[in-house]
Formats: structure tokens, sequence, C-alpha cells
């Protein structure tokens, strides 16, 4: 039996097994995301096929240096995760490249699909299109699946106010700092996963010692936010500890800086240099700014800890006055 089964590469021939496949950046991992990928596994676990899940690595828009850039709110490793929580048994990250990039749709489905994937179903969002020049369409998988001898199922889309839930939604929403409506698009908090990486210990000089993760520079948000700390290492004593989080370039102390995650986590000292930590992504309270010196980032940081503590404090008032009248 495949489970949690992650495969990169080229889509060459890899076994006998039918599988039932769904195609899709899957960025951020949605509600919309959520529905198709549960379709998939109860179909699955019906017919007693696989899983699967195709996403391109790198995403196509980046491969063809498009303009605007491709952006995304969260990293490779969060999306895999997330997606097999939802008990899909195999992600195919498909390495974009020229060859696959002047692939026809009908020869990706018929030879990468059909022929090397073994696909009896298909699932797609009602607005797929794929294939060179995305020529491919619901309908051109309807004739195909008649000449192939697969099925097409598309999941309609799931709407958030007046619009489609979809990744470039959540993204939007999460440049303007609405981390609630990051939340229901989602149902869940957002989460960025890595391993806590050395900095350049600027924090430990303001009295403010932070843990640092790598992320991609491709992420489309940044600020300070009020975060939630778990360390998925023995060593490392996070759980759920609150913190403050900045996101982005750095620019007071950094020159055209890569972004990074910096988490000061409040009232907690300890060691997690090399520790897999996750941060939990709460509220946003403040923007990134430029400042003259490190006094001022200092007092920024002061200010910033402040209003944290005070989300902190209301919040915690909230629950406990929702759990006095349960």
């Amino acid at each position: 039996m495949i489970i949690n089964s992650i495969k990169y590469g080229n889509l060459k021939k890899s076994d006998e097994k039918n599988r039932i496949l769904t195609i899709g950046n899957f960025d951020g991992v949605h509600q919309g995301h959520k529905k198709l990928l549960e379709y998939c596994v109860n179909r699955a676990a019906k017919l007693n096929i696989v899983s699967s899940v195709i996403t391109f690595c790198p995403h196509p828009r980046i491969f063809f240096q498009l303009d605007p850039k491709q952006e995304c709110i969260q990293t490779i490793r969060d999306k895999c995760e997330e997606i097999f929580k939802t008990g899909i048994q195999q992600i195919i990250l498909a390495r974009f490249n020229s060859s696959l990039s002047n692939t026809s749709a009908t020869e990706f489905v018929s030879k990468q699909l059909v022929h090397n994937l073994n696909m009896v179903e298909l699932v797609v969002g009602e607005d797929f299109q794929f294939g060179k020049n995305r020529e491919g369409n619901i309908r051109l998988l309807k004739k195909l699946g008649t000449k192939y001898d697969f099925t097409t199922t598309t999941i309609s889309n799931e709407k958030y106010k007046t619009s489609k839930i979809s990744s470039s939604l959540l993204r939007e929403v999460s440049r303007e700092g609405d981390f609630d409506s990051v939340k229901y698009l989602r149902n869940s908090n957002l989460k960025v996963s890595g391993h806590v990486c050395h900095g350049k210990k600027l924090g430990r000089q303001l009295d403010y010692p932070t843990i640092n993760i790598k992320i991609p520079n491709e992420f489309c948000f940044s600020g300070v936010f009020v975060v939630k700390t778990f360390s998925r290492s023995e060593f490392c004593n996070l759980n759920g500890n609150y913190g403050i989080a900045n996101i982005g370039t750095r620019p007071t102390v950094e020159n055209c800086g890569r972004k990074l995650l910096e988490v000061y986590v409040l009232d907690w000292s300890g060691n997690a240099y090399g520790a897999m930590v996750t941060v939990e992504i709460i509220k946003k309270i403040s923007d990134e700014e430029n400042l003259n010196n490190l006094v001022e980032l200092k007092d920024k940081i002061k200010k910033d800890e402040c209003l944290a503590r005070e989300f902190i404090r209301v919040n915690h008032e909230k629950r406990s006055k929702i759990k006095k009248f349960q």
C-alpha cells in the first residue's frame, strides 16, 4: 500500500497500480482544495485504488519567468503535509521543464496520465485548464475519457462572499494582513515550518533573541505577527508558546536581504538550533519598516511586543468567558 509517498521528477512509468488523480498548485490548501482532495480519498477507498496528487515544480509561471512573478503563501513542505492530512496517499512533484511545457494536452493525458500513471479517474475544478497554451479543458477531458477509458469528475467551486475560493484570493487577503479571512478560507490558521538556522545574532544585542527559519523569497506576505510556536524535536521545549514574528527582508539591517521568518518567543529561553519548528500565524500587528538604526528598531520591537501581549490578554479573556458559559 502507498502511504504518504512523495515522488519528484519526470512523469515516468512507475508501477501498475490504478490511480485517481487530481492536478493543481494547491498553494495554501484552502477549503476548495480540501473538498476536491477528500473526494479523491473517499473514491480511492471505494474503488481500492491509489489517490494521487500532481503538482508542478517549479510552478509554470516561474519556469517561464512571467510577470507578475508567481508568489506563494506556504512552503512545499507545509503544502505536502496538509495534503497528506486529508488522506491522500501520494504526491507527485512533477518536474516542469521545456519538454513538459511543449507537451500538448492530448499527449499529456494519453502518455503521462493514462499510460505512465494508470489513471482511471481525474478529479478537477470546474474551470480547470491544462497543457501547452492551456488548450486542455473539461470538454477535451470528457472526449479523451471515452477514447482512453477514464472518468473525469468536476468539483464545484467553494464561495467566499461573492468570490470563488482560490489560492489567488488567499494570497490577496494575506498580503492585506487579513488573517481572519485566511483562517476562514483554509478552516485553520496558516502554519510555516522549518529547521531553525543561525542568523546574525542581532536579536541578542537588542535583548530580543529570535529563532530563524528560512522561507522562500516568493512568500507573498510580510510584516509583524502574533504567532504560536511548536517544536517537533524532543530537545526543544516549544509547545504552543506565543511569540512575535517578523516575516520579511529586514531592511533596517540588510540590503536586498532574502526573506526570513524571525520569531521572538515570549517568556521563553532555550536552544532551538536545528530543531524543526512550526509557527502558526494568528494575527498581523504591524508592517515591516525600514528604520534608521538599531535604536529605532528596538523601540519598534517593544511597541510590537506591547501590541502582541495586549492581543493575547484580550484573546484569553474572550476564551475564558466562552468556557464559563458553556
